[in-house]
């Protein structure tokens, strides 16, 4: 049974309500606030591969894909909210070919990706 962290990452990269498409999650990631853009989200075990915008990463803007184990979210602290890119913003994109080489989430265990640029 998925955990309540993945049913609400999983919402946000299917809600097609938002004409954009584009939805962050807001999550305690190992007691850290963390914000990042969710890309290729998987099972066994629950993982998701992300953009981080805020929160801490060794690059001098907290910023930088991540490989996010959902184990390690405080529980039921992923937040689905609207995402409003910083002035700084460089775009991302992430294509099935990206999909592939990525290392976070097995292949035999994607469950739901996302080809977007924001």
């Amino acid at each position: 049974m998925a955990s309540a962290d993945y049913n609400t990452i999983k919402k946000a990269m299917d809600d097609t309500t938002n004409t954009a498409n584009k939805y962050a999650i807001q999550v305690t990631y190992k007691s850290s606030p963390r914000t990042f853009v969710p890309f290729v989200l998987g099972s066994s075990p629950e993982v998701v591969l992300g953009y981080q915008y805020i929160g801490p990463y060794p690059h001098p803007k907290g910023t930088g894909w991540r490989c996010f184990l959902l184990s390690d979210f405080q529980a039921g602290t992923a937040t689905q909210i609207a995402f409003t890119p910083p002035a700084w913003w460089t775009p991302q994109t992430m294509k099935f070919k990206d999909v592939k080489r990525q290392s976070c989430v097995d292949e035999n265990n994607v469950e739901v990706w996302q080809q977007k640029t924001i």
